[in-house]
């Protein structure tokens, strides 16, 4: 026990137990006691008061700074926050009084210097209040219970707690079975969340009452009119004996706009609403699998419901009518290179049911079908199997939002209206909330509304053709965060004509001055050689908000290993920029390989953050050095860091074969992200539009050609033309004119000048394709020596030409038919020029023609 302390101290130790609610039982004369045998601790910041599993003695109260409770999970290598303590007055430690043994069931750390008063659990025994304290204690362990039990079901909830310095005060109600909670048209005052029991949540129409959803512990309940500021929209009744968790609209609000997290996930929620068929649709957010999901029930008039799960993390989507059968047929359709997977249930030509995995541009039509009732011939099934595509051409009427029934008009009007941005617009119509699939089109559509007019700030080339750049908006307004890993389109003004480029951010997600951005300079790219060439002042260009999935949660527990390569290191630098700013977050480590150190984009920036900043691990790799990641890498990454989520960015070859090794080590699907990278504005790099157009002109005109020649099916006219002087200089003059035309293109690319790459090459092949003809306008025969060479290597080269890489869908296999198609077209082509210019100063050597 503590020596005797003076009366200023005793006094101050009275008013920490005045302040503490919990032992507001003690009488005045049991708290000069008790006050008179405590003692005053402090602890540094990140400080264990106690331990998880320890021998419990005492207990403490709050004076100044701030705990957090954590809990070891099952595997024991994380902990969760289950709660966290900063108002003066809190007491932790009690509980354990109750529990057997007196072990500590979680570990308490401070989050900054802090002050407690200890008590020891004897000063109870010794005022006679023993009895009462084990109640309060019993008491106290139950309401921590339900606490802890919240936090790990309710995705909301964690968020709600996790990281705040305010204060969370709460109570819990208890309910009946069938006693009403609120009502509908009531006064939003409070939000609940679900501790034990189930809510049931109704709507009056037409003077019936429908039954609208069922919640179950760990939901949020009456969120939806707090957030808006409105009346209930319908009214909740307990089914069963129901326990609620009871959290004030003021209080809500102001947790809520404290946390970005929480209110990203508030805002993806619209309650209750109706879609363009009349349809009502509820949407609550839950846990599946450990991941949150939105879960969003169509009620549809027939009585029956389309249940659909969204991951809120993945590209996964699982849609079912409810109620169901069980005698359906199950077809599959699966890319695994591009981690596609869709599988669709169908009975009698009818979809029940489908989980998809990936993007997949059809899942609002999907939907749409489950919906109608569609029946699909068996045809159109098959179809699906080895496509992967059900529909045809887009169904008429414009629509962008097939489950809410919402054209492209009607969201312009919405837009126009008073909505600027993707988030108010989705809350507003509830358009790409139900599935999901509309949302490029949305962001699409919200990018040309939002679309803010900006200027380069600063441009410095950090290695031999890389540059950062930061765009700062014209008119000097302030930004708006965003998730760091996401990318912006850039929008710019080329020779009269709009081109739009999209780059991934590179600056920490809490930067609301500027976006940065940093690129590749590609010796053919129109658009990154048109902003590092030109001077700043002249560029007039605009950014659209930021976009994507490929975002990792910097602030939970696990760790986060990206293993990146070349320029895909740019996601990586915005993480560790971020992660730098943060007191607390997940263990980063970045594995960035280059083929040479001058390759390796931001490696001073993060070898000095990681110096810096604990929990940043940066490790560079120079491949032509022998250094190139292998699978034993990634053996030790995992046993070092298990639990990890695994980031993976750089060219498809890197990534596959990540990806492969990951698979092999059983990594789940859940734990690893990809983001699909090839650079910027490059052709050579990305996949080119098919045109089997030209091969097949090429092949005709070739054929037609070589048959003319060969039996000298030349029409007498024509070869008495070419007779002439006039026939010789107009058609060899074509045929010169032609092997310039041709050779534009790679001269444009020798002087790294601005050109359209796409329409270039189709230009390029289009015309490569007619130019047999030409030496039927030239000459009457194949021709021999010189002019028969001639002759034979301009139609294999024209050949060669039209059956380039566009004929080939992907583009690694485009990458790979490049390597030798390129060689053999530009030396025949080379062989070609030389030969006819030699052919032409032999003809002028004796005259001309």
């Amino acid at each position: 026990m503590p020596a005797a302390i003076s009366a200023v101290d005793l006094q101050n130790h009275i008013h920490i137990l005045d302040r503490c609610s919990g032992l507001n039982w003690l009488s005045t004369d049991q708290k000069v006691v008790v006050a008179k045998l405590s003692r005053i601790v402090a602890l540094d910041g990140r400080e264990a008061l106690f331990r998880q599993g320890d021998r419990a003695t005492r207990m403490y109260i709050l004076i100044e700074g701030g705990v957090e409770v954590l809990q070891k999970s099952g595997d024991g290598n994380e902990s969760l926050l289950l709660r966290s303590y900063f108002s003066a007055g809190d007491s932790v430690g009690e509980w354990a009084a109750s529990r057997q043994d007196h072990l500590r069931s979680a570990t308490v750390q401070t989050v900054s210097a802090s002050r407690f008063l200890e008590v020891d659990y004897k000063v109870f025994e010794e005022i006679g209040e023993q009895r009462e304290f084990i109640q309060h204690s019993i008491e106290s362990g139950e309401q921590y219970a339900r606490r802890d039990q919240l936090v790990q079901s309710s995705p909301l909830f964690h968020l709600l707690i996790d990281g705040t310095t305010l204060p969370l005060e709460t109570s819990e109600e208890t309910y009946p079975d069938g006693d009403e909670i609120f009502a509908e048209g009531q006064p939003s005052k409070v939000v609940y969340f679900i501790i034990t029991g189930a809510v049931d949540v109704l709507q009056r129409r037409n003077d019936q009452e429908f039954h609208l959803a069922r919640l179950n512990p760990g939901q949020i309940l009456g969120e939806l009119g707090v957030i808006r500021g409105e009346k209930r929209s319908a009214s909740a009744r307990a089914h069963g004996a129901t326990r609620l968790l009871v959290v004030k609209a003021g209080q809500f609000l102001e947790l809520a706009g404290s946390q970005p997290m929480l209110a990203d996930g508030l805002n993806t929620l619209r309650k209750v609403y109706q879609n363009g068929a009349g349809d009502l649709i509820l949407q609550f957010l839950d846990r599946v699998g450990g991941e949150p999901v939105l879960i969003s029930s169509m009620h549809l008039k027939s009585g029956q419901r389309v249940v659909s799960q969204y991951s809120l993390k993945q590209l996964k989507l699982s849609i079912k009518l409810d109620p169901g059968t069980q005698q359906a047929l199950v077809f599959t359709y699966e890319d695994r290179q591009r981690d596609i997977c869709r599988q669709l249930s169908f009975q009698a030509g009818k979809i029940i049911a489908s989980d998809l995995r990936g993007p997949c541009l059809e899942v609002g039509q999907i939907v749409a079908a489950i919906r109608n009732g569609t029946v699909f011939p068996a045809e159109t099934i098959k179809t699906f199997e080895q496509t992967g595509t059900l529909f045809g051409e887009a169904p008429p009427g414009d629509i962008v939002c097939h489950c809410m029934q919402l054209t492209r008009d009607d969201l312009l009007d919405e837009m126009k209206l008073q909505h600027r941005d993707l988030s108010s617009l989705m809350r507003a119509c509830g358009a790409g909330t139900v599935c999901g699939g509309c949302r490029g089109e949305l962001e699409q559509i919200c990018g040309e509304a939002d679309s803010i007019p900006c200027q380069i700030q600063d441009a410095s080339e950090v290695a031999t053709g890389t540059w950062q750049m930061r765009l700062a908006p014209s008119d000097g307004r302030e930004l708006s965060p965003f998730r760091s890993g996401q990318h912006i389109s850039i929008e710019g003004i080329i020779q009269g004509r709009s081109v739009m480029r999209t780059y991934t951010l590179t600056c920490a997600q809490d930067e609301t001055r500027w976006r940065e951005i940093t690129i590749q300079q590609e010796p053919h790219g129109l658009f990154s050689r048109w902003l590092t060439d030109h001077p700043l002042a002249q560029k007039e260009i605009k950014i659209s908000s930021p976009r994507g999935i490929f975002t990792p949660d910097l602030t939970a527990k696990s760790p986060v290993v990206c293993l990146v390569a070349g320029i895909g290191v740019t996601p990586a630098l915005s993480f560790a920029r971020t992660r730098a700013r943060l007191h607390k977050g997940s263990p980063l480590i970045i594995d960035h390989s280059a083929r040479t150190t001058k390759q390796l984009v931001g490696q001073q920036e993060l070898e000095k953050i990681q110096q810096m900043k604990q929990g940043i691990e940066y490790r560079p790799r120079v491949t032509t050095a022998g250094q190139r990641l292998t699978r034993q890498d990634l053996v030790d990454l995992n046993r070092c860091h298990p639990g990890a989520s695994w980031m993976l960015c750089g060219p498809e070859r890197f990534e596959s074969q990540v990806l492969e090794w990951l698979t092999e080590l059983k990594i789940p699907d859940s734990r690893i992200q990809r983001e699909r990278f090839s650079p910027p504005g490059s052709a050579k790099a990305g996949s080119l539009q098919k045109d089997r157009i030209s091969l097949l002109l090429g092949i005709v005109t070739t054929l037609i050609t070589c048959i003319v020649l060969l039996t000298g099916a030349v029409p007498d006219a024509l070869q008495r033309w070419q007779s002439t002087t006039l026939g010789h200089w107009v058609s060899g003059s074509a045929l010169l004119l032609f092997l310039a035309l041709q050779w534009w293109m790679p001269w444009k690319r020798i002087a790294r000048a601005e050109v359209d790459e796409a329409r270039a090459l189709l230009w390029h092949r289009r015309l490569g394709a007619f130019s047999p003809l030409l030496l039927l306008l030239h000459g009457s025969s194949l021709g021999a020596g010189l002019l028969g060479l001639i002759t034979f290597l301009f139609l294999t080269n024209a050949l060669i030409g039209v059956a380039d890489r566009s004929i080939i869908s992907s583009a690694s296999g485009q990458s790979a038919y490049l390597r030798w198609w390129l060689v053999p077209h530009i030396s025949i082509a080379i062989l070609v020029t030389a030969f006819s210019l030699l052919h032409l100063w032999v003809i002028l050597g004796h005259g001309g023609p």
